[in-house]
């Protein structure tokens, strides 16, 4: 059949109206859907709508429940049912047989019904957009009143409003793409009342009102005015972007004068402590303006560093060096300080001997060695967990063993009895400092399965659309898929269950362990605005050390006490055995 006809007959339909066909038909479907209550599932990322939409086939159920969304299976139900009658249609129109599926156009292109799917899929979701951004639209000024100048104003604070929801953002968004020119207006008016109020050093002060550390005093109506008078001022903001990171290159300069370079590779390739790592921003703005000195100095202190790490251990390197990295990681993980230091002097008596500079670059060493030598270090590694996972388990099994799964002489035990003596805190105290490791063992284990179940999520199907799949195989592959990925979340999740009751178990029969010392927190930020620090270094560090002072204490405090009673309870035995009967 012919589209249009070869003469063009007066009764037959143009061709140039098959898109109004297909819009009719998509408007009548979405009006039944809408009347009767329901949504047709093209909502924002957190709304329910759109969740619905890509549901698996087991949550499809809620169609046939009344829920307030279609799903996709229904989508595709009746957007099939538009093709039919389309076809039905066109091939009327034509004068075709019923059952014919390939048309010619008027300058003879061949289209087939495959063709109507992909238009009645595309106007279905762009008259879906259409009713969900009028919807928007609706709510917006319904909150905010009819007022344009104030909705403007209330869409450009939503930009940096952290109090508005996800969905009010999103609406903000589609009411400010329909006003062009009352946005243009508000944003004017912003810059023109910050310029007004901050005459002296705008640059700086929108700078320090849109940045993280900022003051709870900056209310979402500053901030909007501060971004307002960047966007309207790109020369004056990058010029204040420079002279603020320029400051927080000489505070980090400042900070550690004597050598910059060295510190500031070692912070941007993780390698630092924890009190230096928290100038991470500073240190790469740092970067940025003496680059030249900070490539020589980390190309030197990386090749020396390797080399003398080589030297001192020309033997068995790439295995010194896994285990040297890995046993450091695993004892910062550990939460009692002598397991810790009596675990490292187990597995490196030469390096537990060691002062702490020396220990610290033996592990830059180590480090630097690495980047040069990936693959052996790699297969070092490997090798080094897998003795650790099987000396975990057996340890493990001693522990349960030795505690009677730990049944005997349990804390939380001896908590509900009451007792005025713990007849077994000399016992947990010896099992701690044996099979404390096992903490520290479980804690990386933890974090390394949620690392690995947050990486699955992004690969997670349903949020997915399948491309260069044929139709008739799409469902397939999509069970395929979904198979697959329950099977590995699933795996993930169970040993992460397994990890969390062991450390549930260990908890309950020895206790929580000490709070963990934390790092000083880095609050120098400087405010370009007034020129002034808004913090003193000195009081933090001296805050700071006083706070590790107190838990510290804390915690030598717990094992004194803990002596204590056991020492208690051996006077009050001896003293038993010493008292004479009664006649």
């Amino acid at each position: 059949a012919v589209v249009g006809g070869e003469d063009g007959d007066v009764g037959r339909k143009p061709p140039g109206l098959l898109r109004d066909w297909i819009r009719d038909e998509v408007l009548a479907q979405q009006a039944d859907i809408l009347a009767s209550g329901r949504s047709l599932g093209y909502g924002f990322e957190d709304d329910e709508d759109k969740k619905a939409l890509y549901a698996s086939p087991k949550e499809q159920q809620r169609d046939r429940d009344g829920s307030s969304a279609v799903s996709g299976a229904f989508t595709a139900q009746v957007v099939s049912l538009v093709v039919d009658l389309l076809v039905g249609r066109l091939n009327d129109a034509l004068n075709d047989r019923a059952a014919s599926q390939r048309w010619l156009g008027p300058r003879g292109r061949v289209f087939t019904s495959r063709f109507l799917y992909v238009l009645t899929w595309q106007l279905w979701r762009e008259e879906a957009v259409r009713v969900r951004d009028a919807e928007a639209r609706a709510a917006w000024e319904r909150i905010f009143g009819d007022d344009p100048e104030h909705c403007a104003r209330m869409a450009i604070e939503s930009r940096t409003n952290a109090r508005m929801s996800s969905l009010a953002r999103s609406q903000a968004k589609v009411w400010a793409r329909s006003h062009p020119i009352e946005l243009q207006l508000a944003e004017t008016a912003l810059a023109v009342e910050f310029a007004e109020a901050y005459s002296e050093q705008p640059g700086a002060n929108a700078l320090w009102m849109l940045a993280e550390e900022a003051a709870p005093g900056v209310t979402p109506t500053m901030r909007a005015q501060a971004a307002c008078w960047l966007k309207l001022n790109p020369e004056e903001a990058a010029l204040a972007r420079d002279e603020r990171h320029r400051g927080f290159a000489a505070e980090f300069e400042a900070a550690f004068s004597k050598s910059p370079a060295e510190t500031c590779f070692k912070i941007l390739s993780g390698w630092a402590s924890p009190q230096e790592l928290l100038w991470a921003q500073h240190a790469d703005h740092w970067r940025s303006f003496n680059m030249d000195t900070y490539s020589s100095a980390a190309s030197q202190l990386q090749s020396g560093l390797a080399k003398e790490f080589e030297d001192a251990r020309p033997a068995n390197t790439a295995a010194d060096a896994a285990r040297i990295i890995e046993l450091r990681a695993l004892c910062e993980l550990i939460p009692y300080p002598d397991c810790a230091d009596e675990f490292m002097r187990a597995q490196l008596p030469s390096v537990a001997s060691m002062s702490a500079n020396a220990k610290e670059r033996l592990w830059l060493g180590a480090h630097c060695w690495r980047v040069g030598h990936q693959g052996r270090v790699r297969q070092a590694t490997q090798q080094l967990r897998t003795e650790m996972a099987a000396s975990f388990s057996s340890q493990w099994a001693e522990l349960l063993s030795q505690t009677e799964d730990f049944r005997k002489g349990s804390l939380q035990a001896a908590l509900l009895d009451l007792q005025e003596v713990d007849r077994f805190v000399g016992l947990r105290l010896r099992l701690s400092r044996r099979f404390g490791w096992l903490v520290g063992y479980l804690a990386r284990e933890q974090g390394e399965l949620l690392g690995q179940l947050q990486a699955l999520t992004l690969t997670d199907p349903a949020d997915r659309v399948l491309h260069r799949v044929r139709p008739s195989q799409e469902a397939k592959e999509q069970k395929k898929r979904e198979e697959a990925f329950l099977l590995s979340r699933g795996k993930l999740e169970a040993q992460l269950a397994q990890s969390l009751a062991r450390t549930a178990q260990w908890q309950s029969y020895f206790g929580a362990p000490p709070p963990p010392v934390e790092p000083a927190k880095n609050t120098n930020t400087t405010n370009n605005s007034s020129g002034k620090n808004t913090n003193s270094a000195a009081k933090t560090a001296a805050k700071d050390s006083k706070e590790k002072g107190n838990k510290e204490g804390k915690g030598e405090a717990a094992v004194r006490q803990m002596k204590q009673l056991a020492s208690k309870g051996k006077d009050k035995a001896k003293s038993g055995k010493d008292r004479k009967p009664k006649k």
